[in-house]
Order: C-alpha cells, then sequence, then structure tokens
C-alpha cells in the first residue's frame, strides 16, 4: 500500500497546509531522511492517546524511543475523546526528549518528557481541550480556566493577567488573552543537521478587522541527543496599523521535579508579593509547599540578574537535588519574571509556574499604564528565545548551580509587602 506522505524535497514533512492536515508517523535515521512509518491509524504508534495514552494525563515511556541514538520520530494526530474532540497534535520523540505540540491551541505544548519522565503538572481539566468546547469570553472572563493544562501555555496577545472590562463592565480582554486559543494556520517539521534538533514550525494569525493584524511564527526544537528543547517565537504586526502587544510564557511543572520542599533558584535584582497572602510567606518565596487541600495560589513578581549573555535563569530542583530544570530566556524581549505556587491537592492541580514575560500579569489597563506594553509599528517583529534544559542527575544540578550564583547581585531586595511599581496594591 502506498502511504500518503507530505515530505518536502529538504526532507520538511508538512503537517498542516491550506490543503489539510496531514496524520501519520514518520522517522528520521541516518543519512538523516525521513520514512513514513505508518498512517496514524490502527497498529500505529499514532493510536496512542495524548499525555500518553488513552486516558492517561502522562507518564513515563508512553511513546515508543527511536531505535537509535540520535534517531527521531514524529506523530501527527487527530484526537477524538471528550473534550478533546478534533484537537490536531504533534508529538516529536528523541533519545532524550518527548514532548506534544497541540496545533489547536495555538502551538502549545501539551505535555513534556525528559528521559522518560513527565515534568510537566497534572492539571484536573482533561485536556488538551479544543478551543471550541472553552467559553472563554463568558461574563466574568475566566474561561480560560477551562482549558487550561498545558505545560507550556502562551498569555496574550492583548491581555495578561485578570479580565479586563469597559465602563460599562463588558468583558474586553479575558484572563490571559486569546492567543493560546487560536488555531496554527500551517506546521512543519524539520531536521536541523547544525544543531542536531528536530524543529516543529508553526504560524498562528490573530486578525481583528479594523483592530488589528499578527501573526505569530514560533518554531519548536527539539534534540536528538540532551534532554533539552528551546522555543523561538517571532510575533510579526503584518496589519497597517501599530498594536500594543503583550506575551508570557507560562511554563507549569508538577511531580516529581516540583513537589513539596523542592526550590527555586533565580539571581535577582527584586522580589515582591504579589498581594498580603504572599508577603505573609515571602521568606519563603523560593521553597514549595507540599500538596494541601484548598490552599490559595501564591504570587512573586521578580526584576531577574541577567548574565553576561543577557540571559535569565530559573533552577527548579527536588527537594534532595537529585534531579532538575533549567530554565534560561532572552532577557532584551522579556525582562520580567512571575513565580507561581499552586500548593493545592494533587487532585485539584499541584503545580509551579515559571512565567517570563515583556510584562507582569497585571491586567492590560495597569500594564499600560506602567509603561510594558511592547510597541509594534506596521511591519516591526518581537522576537522571543526561551530554552529548557533537563537536569538528570545531582552533578548535573550543582554544575547549573554554580553557574548560576556567579550571576546573584549582592545587594538583592525582598520586599516585605506589595509594591506599587510591580502591581496593584
Amino acid at each position: 500500500m502506498t502511504l500518503p506522505v507530505s515530505i518536502a524535497p529538504e526532507g520538511q514533512i508538512n503537517v498542516l497546509t491550506p490543503a489539510g492536515f496531514q496524520s501519520g508517523c514518520w522517522k528520521l535515521q541516518p543519512p538523516h531522511r525521513w520514512a513514513a512509518v505508518s498512517q496514524a491509524g490502527a497498529g500505529s504508534q499514532a493510536e496512542m492517546g495524548s499525555k500518553g495514552g488513552a486516558g492517561s494525563k502522562g507518564g513515563a515511556g508512553a511513546v515508543d524511543q527511536p531505535e537509535m541514538p540520535g534517531a527521531g520520530r514524529v506523530v501527527a494526530k487527530t484526537l477524538s475523546a471528550g473534550l478533546q474532540q478534533g484537537v490536531q497534535v504533534v508529538r516529536v520523540t528523541t533519545a532524550r526528549c518527548d514532548v506534544e505540540v497541540v496545533l489547536s491551541r495555538g502551538g502549545g505544548i501539551g505535555y513534556l518528557a525528559f528521559d522518560g519522565t513527565s515534568v510537566g503538572w497534572r492539571s484536573p481539566v482533561p485536556g488538551p481541550v479544543h478551543p471550541n468546547f472553552v467559553p472563554l469570553y463568558r461574563p466574568d472572563g475566566l474561561g480560560w480556566l477551562a482549558g487550561f493544562d498545558e505545560v507550556l501555555a502562551r498569555c496574550g496577545l492583548f491581555n495578561v493577567g485578570g479580565p479586563q472590562f469597559n465602563a460599562e463592565h463588558q468583558l474586553v480582554h479575558p484572563l490571559h488573552g486569546d492567543v493560546a486559543h487560536c488555531p496554527c494556520q500551517s506546521a512543519a517539521v524539520r531536521y536541523l543537521p547544525d544543531s542536531q534538533q528536530l524543529a516543529v514550525e508553526t504560524s498562528t494569525d490573530m486578525v481583528l478587522f479594523h483592530f488589528h493584524r499578527l501573526t505569530l511564527k514560533s518554531s519548536l526544537r527539539v534534540s536528538l541527543v540532551a534532554p533539552q528543547i528551546e522555543v523561538l517565537d517571532t510575533i510579526v504586526n503584518t496589519g497597517g496599523r501599530p498594536a500594543d502587544i503583550m506575551l508570557l510564557h507560562h511554563w507549569n511543572f508538577g511531580p516529581p521535579v516540583a513537589d513539596g520542599g523542592s526550590r527555586l533558584e533565580v539571581p535577582y535584582r527584586e522580589v515582591s508579593p504579589r498581594n498580603p497572602h504572599a508577603a505573609a510567606a515571602v521568606a519563603n518565596w523560593d521553597t514549595l509547599d507540599p500538596p494541601q487541600a484548598g490552599s490559595e495560589e501564591t504570587v512573586y513578581f521578580l526584576t531577574p540578574q541577567p548574565d553576561h549573555d543577557g540571559r535569565g535563569h530559573a533552577l527548579l530542583a527536588q527537594p534532595n537535588a537529585a534531579s532538575g530544570l533549567h530554565l534560561t530566556w532572552d532577557m532584551s524581549t522579556m525582562p520580567y519574571l512571575t513565580l507561581w505556587k499552586n500548593p493545592v491537592a494533587e487532585a485539584d492541580g499541584y503545580a509551579v509556574g515559571i512565567e517570563p514575560g515583556t510584562c507582569y500579569p497585571n491586567g492590560r489597563d495597569h500594564e499600560s499604564a506602567a509603561g510594558r506594553l511592547r510597541h509594534l509599528p506596521p511591519g516591526d517583529s518581537l522576537q522571543i528565545h526561551v530554552a529548557l534544559t533537563g537536569l538528570p542527575s545531582a552533578d548535573a544540578v550543582q554544575s547549573a548551580r554554580q553557574a548560576m550564583r556567579v550571576h546573584q547581585t549582592t545587594d538583592a531586595t525582598v520586599f516585605r509587602s506589595p509594591q506599587a511599581k510591580f502591581g496593584p496594591v
């Protein structure tokens, strides 16, 4: 049987094009050529459900590992269960990484594992939820939460933070904006020989007639040889009007790397609690509490200290520092950092969020008044670069920790109460 494949001459797999979505399974093997394994049908790897198996929220070893080091596998599939009905996903598996990109939700990361261990949180939301089932513009503006379950959920591009209402109490911008609910217009996977990565490249349009026309181009780069991914986002103003935008990368982690006693280390200049509840625990802002039913979320705003290359750093280590995660980002375009601690019961979504952004998540009105919106004239663009590396051993954690500590300023400040320069008081 001849399999329907969509492989460009340069070896690029065209998964989503104007002609439609191309489901299937492909393998990359030396001499680094793609080969079609099967359609996404019975008996194929693509039959695996999202997040690590049918009905599952993730787990080690859910997708078969490639047969040899340096090989990679790509599976494209349309999901069909419950609220996942119609969701298009692309799953990339390499020797040390397993990552799922949700094309129906702006190219967010729905699942991520390094060396067979899931690093994302376990949201109670049975996602990935198709945007058709998310009441984004419900009257209270909190509909975004009905679809929130990603490891990486982008927030923006016109609001980050609480919902915004006009003088007539009508909802103008929902919680965290709508970019995570805009489907990708195109998607392709290609091999990058110089960096030994597989790149999932997507394009998402955000257009409102008479108001704005923006395109989010993203390249998720998955290492073939290391536990590492990179996200390169480019927001382009393709319209004829200027646009003032906001973008926050909402990275969400859960057990085992994020658990009671896990530590977060960030070279910083300032730390400020968001509200009195966070202020009461500010002495332990960098330590995660154990899961406890009914706990309140705790949020801190940080001014990170960049390294000599202008990058911000955040290290999340297990309580015994046996393993961890290292997040880095370009502070020239994302100079702000928010820490979200959600120490609720695991069944309710225990998590920690590490959130670099072009602004703080205080809503469009406040951040506009604070001068933290990014102005994009027609034809201009904004580039974002974030990398996440798995630290599989105590030695790897210690090495990353030592490299970061040289950038910690000696006159850093931890404020004991909310500060107006970070958010509403």
